[in-house]
C-alpha cells in the first residue's frame, strides 16, 4: 500500500485547488498516467501487488519489449509537440493537466463536502519537469473543475464561488471555450448579457483575437440591443486575429446583412474573398451561399424572373457545394444543417445527400440526423431510410424525436415502419398516453381499427381528440352507436376545458353522419347546420346540408337552393353535380335530373359507386331500364356501401343489351 499518511483537514486554499499527495489522488494519478504512457513505476511507488492489480507491470516483458516501448515514446514526441518526454523519466508532460483535473474533479466532492480541504498549493510528482505555460494551464484546469463543482451546488454562496474560480480560469487560459461557456451559462439563463460582457472583457483584453470570446461577447450585446457595440466587437476581434477567423466573418457578414446593411456586409465578403486562405473555408463560401440564395429571393419576390436571378441561385448552388466540400466535423452542426437546406433548395439532393452522409451521423444532434432521413426519402432509398431510422431509434434518437421521424416514414408511405417507432417507445414507457396515441392513429391509417382500440384501452382518462379517435375507430368497425356516444364524451371534455378549437366543421359532419346512421335525421341535419353556420360560404358545406335534405326528401326547395349555390362555386365538382341530380329526382323532375346526371358521369363521377347507383335509379325513373343495369353493375364492381340494395335492383331488371351498353358510354364519356 502507499505510505502516504492524511494530514488533519485543514481550510481550502484561496486558489481553490487540490494537491496530488492524497494517497487515492497520488495512485488515480499514476493510474491514469500510466495506463496511457510507456513507463514503468520505480520500487517507491507502490507495491508490487498495486502494479499487478492495474496492469501496471507484467513480468514477462522483455527488457527489448520495453526499450522498443521508449523508442515508440521517443517518435512520438518528434512528430506531435504536445507529447515531450523530460529527463530522467518516460512520463509525458501533456497527460498531467488532464490527469491532473481528472484527480481534482474525483477528489473535489469529497472534500466540499468537509472530509478534508488542503491549503498548500499542489506539487507536481517529482519525475516530471513542468514548464511555466504548463503549470499555469493546469492551474486554469484546477479553477475550471471547482468552478464546476461549485455550480453542480445551485447555491448562492456555491454560485458565488464558482464565478470566481471560472473567472480566474479564463483569465489564465483564455482560449478555453469551455472555461468560457461555463463563466457565461447562468448569467445567459437569467438573461443578464451585460455581465456576460463584463465576464469576457478581461479575457479579450488578454487575446481580443480569440474567436469564441469575440462571438459571445457579441451575441450577448446583440441581444442586449446594442447592435452598434455587437457590430464593433466583431470588427474588432476580426482585425485583432488579423483576418484569419473565417467564423468570425460570416458572423459579422450575417448581422450586417439581417441589420440591413446591404452594401457593408457586400463589401465584407468582397475583401474576404480576396484573402485565399479565408476562400477556402467552410464559413465563406457559406457566407457567400448565404448571400446569393437571400439576393435569388430578393428578385423573386420582387417578380424579377430575369437572368440575374438565374445566376445568383447559379451562385449560390456553387458555394452551397464547396461549403459542404469544405465542411468537417469541427464545424457546427447546424451550419451543415443549414447548408445542406440550400443545397436543397438548389434542387442538388444527391449533394446534400453526400454531406449529410458524411457528416450527419458525426454529431449528436437529431435535427440533422432528421434531415439526413428526409433526404433519403426524397432520393427514394426506401429500404436505406428505413434502416437508418430503425437504428437511430433503437439507439440515439430522443424521444421527442419519433414524431417526426414517424411522420417522415408515413410521408415516404412506410406507416408499418412508423408504427415500429411507437411499439419501441412503448415497450420503455408503457404509460405515455401520447405514444398510444400516435400509435393508433397509425394503426387507424392502416384501416387497422381493433388494433388502435387495443393500444387505446389501457388509457384511463382519454382527452377530447383521443376520445374522438376512438369514435372514428367504432365507426369503421361499423358501431355507429358506440361512436356517437365516443363523440359526445369527447365534445362534453372539450366544453369543460373551453377548447372552443375543437368544435370544427369536420366534427360536426361527423356527427351528422353518425346521427344519420342510426335513423335520428332531425340530429342529423341539427349537426349539419352548426357545420354551415361555422363555415356559410363554403360549398362542401352547403352541399352536405343539401344532399343531406335531398336525401331523406325533407325542404326539399332549400336543398336545391343549397346545392345550385355549391354547383356555381364549382361547376365541374363530380359531388355537387350529382347532389344536384339527386335533388332533381327526389323533386320528381327526372328529364332534369338524367342531364344533370350526365354532367356527373362526365366530370369523374363514372366510377363512384354512390353516383352510378343514382344514375341507375335516374334511368330507371325514365324508363331506360338497360342502362340502369349498367349502371349498378359497374357500381357493384366499384365496391359500394350497400351491395345487397344494389343486387336487388339488379334482380328486378332485365338483360342488358347493346343499345344500353353503347347509351352508357355515350353518357360517361367513353369511346
Amino acid at each position: 500500500m502507499c505510505d502516504d499518511s492524511l494530514p488533519a483537514p485543514p481550510r481550502e486554499s484561496e486558489c481553490g485547488v487540490l494537491p496530488l499527495h492524497l494517497p487515492v489522488g497520488k495512485l488515480f494519478f499514476r493510474f491514469i498516467l500510466r495506463t496511457f504512457c510507456f513507463t514503468q513505476l520505480d520500487s517507491a511507488s507502490g507495491t508490487k501487488k498495486e502494479q499487478e492489480s492495474y496492469g501496471f507491470c507484467k513480468e514477462e516483458a522483455s527488457q527489448k519489449d520495453r526499450q522498443a516501448q521508449a523508442s515508440e515514446a521517443a517518435e512520438v514526441h518528434a512528430t506531435q509537440e504536445q507529447v515531450t518526454v523530460t529527463a530522467g523519466t518516460n512520463s509525458p508532460r501533456v497527460f498531467y493537466s488532464v490527469c491532473r483535473m481528472l484527480a481534482e474533479l474525483m477528489l473535489c466532492g469529497h472534500v466540499a463536502f468537509g472530509a478534508s480541504s488542503l491549503a498548500e498549493p499542489p506539487s507536481p510528482p517529482a519525475d516530471l519537469q513542468l514548464e511555466a505555460a504548463e503549470i499555469r494551464r493546469c492551474e486554469a484546469l484546477s479553477h475550471f473543475a471547482w468552478g464546476l463543482l461549485s455550480q453542480f451546488e445551485e447555491k448562492e454562496e456555491a454560485l458565488a464561488r464558482a464565478d470566481k474560480h471560472l473567472r480566474e480560469a479564463l483569465l489564465l487560459a483564455p482560449g478555453s471555450l469551455f472555461a468560457a461557456e461555463a463563466l457565461v451559462y447562468p448569467m445567459l439563463m437569467r438573461r443578464d448579457f451585460d455581465g456576460v460582457v463584463a465576464a469576457l472583457r478581461p479575457a479579450m483584453v488578454a487575446d481580443p483575437g480569440c474567436e469564441h470570446l469575440v462571438l459571445l461577447a457579441a451575441n450577448a450585446l446583440e441581444a442586449s440591443e446594442k447592435p452598434d457595440e455587437a457590430r464593433r466587437c466583431l470588427e474588432d476581434g476580426l482585425r485583432a486575429g488579423k483576418w484569419r477567423s473565417g467564423r468570425l466573418v460570416r458572423a459579422l457578414f450575417v448581422f450586417l446583412w439581417e441589420q440591413g446593411e446591404r452594401e457593408p456586409a457586400e463589401k465584407l465578403l468582397r475583401r474576404a474573398g480576396r484573402k485565399r486562405r479565408l476562400r477556402q473555408t467552410f464559413d465563406y463560401q457559406y457566407a457567400a451561399a448565404y448571400h446569393a440564395s437571400a439576393m435569388a429571393k430578393r428578385r423573386e419576390t420582387r417578380g424579377s424572373l430575369d437572368r440575374k436571378q438565374a445566376r445568383y441561385r447559379e451562385a449560390a448552388a456553387e458555394h452551397a457545394q464547396q461549403a459542404a466540400y469544405a465542411a468537417t466535423q469541427n464545424d457546427d452542426s447546424e451550419e451543415i444543417g443549414l447548408v445542406a437546406d440550400l443545397l436543397i433548395e438548389a434542387g442538388n439532393w444527391d449533394e446534400a445527400r453526400a454531406l449529410l452522409d458524411r457528416l450527419a451521423d458525426k454529431y449528436d444532434d437529431p435535427d440533422l440526423w432528421l434531415l439526413k432521413a428526409r433526404v433519403l426519402a426524397r432520393n427514394g432509398a426506401t429500404e436505406q431510410l428505413v434502416a437508418y431510422l430503425d437504428e437511430l431509434v433503437a439507439d440515439y434518437l430522443p424521444s421527442e424525436s419519433f414524431p417526426e421521424a414517424a411522420d417522415i416514414l408515413i410521408n415516404a408511405d412506410q406507416p408499418e415502419a412508423a408504427a415500429r417507432i411507437f411499439r419501441h417507445y412503448l415497450a420503455g414507457d408503457p404509460d405515455s398516453v401520447t405514444a398510444r396515441l400516435q400509435l393508433a392513429w397509425i394503426h387507424h391509417g392502416l384501416q387497422q381499427p381493433g388494433l388502435a382500440l387495443d393500444v387505446l384501452r389501457p388509457v384511463e382518462d382519454l382527452q377530447a381528440h383521443g376520445l374522438l379517435l376512438t369514435a372514428y375507430l367504432h365507426r369503421e368497425l361499423g358501431d355507429s352507436a358506440l361512436a356517437l356516444q365516443a363523440v359526445e364524451q369527447a365534445k362534453a371534455r372539450a366544453r369543460k376545458e373551453q377548447q372552443t378549437g375543437f368544435f370544427t366543421v369536420d366534427l360536426y359532419q361527423f356527427c351528422s353522419l353518425l346521427q344519420e346512421a342510426i335513423g335520428n335525421v332531425p340530429a342529423a341535419i341539427a349537426a349539419a347546420r352548426q357545420a354551415l353556420a361555422l363555415s356559410p360560404k363554403s360549398a362542401e358545406c352547403a352541399n352536405f346540408l343539401g344532399y343531406l335534405l335531398a336525401d331523406h326528401s325533407l325542404d326539399l326547395t332549400e336543398a336545391e337552393k343549397l346545392i345550385r349555390v355549391a354547383v356555381a362555386e364549382e361547376s365541374d365538382s363530380a359531388a355537387y353535380l350529382d347532389s344536384l341530380a339527386w335533388v332533381l329526382y327526389r323533386q320528381g323532375r327526372a328529364r332534369a335530373a338524367l342531364v344533370a346526371m350526365q354532367k356527373a358521369l362526365r366530370a369523374g363521377g363514372d366510377s363512384d359507386p354512390v353516383v352510378l347507383d343514382h344514375a341507375a335509379d335516374i334511368c330507371t325513373a325514365q324508363g331506360l331500364h338497360g342502362l340502369a343495369r349498367v349502371y349498378w353493375i359497374e357500381a357493384m364492381a366499384a365496391d359500394p356501401p350497400d351491395h345487397a340494395a344494389i343486387l336487388r335492383k339488379l334482380r328486378a331488371t332485365g338483360t342488358v343489351d347493346d343499345h344500353a351498353r353503347n347509351h352508357y358510354f355515350l353518357l360517361s364519356g367513353d369511346e
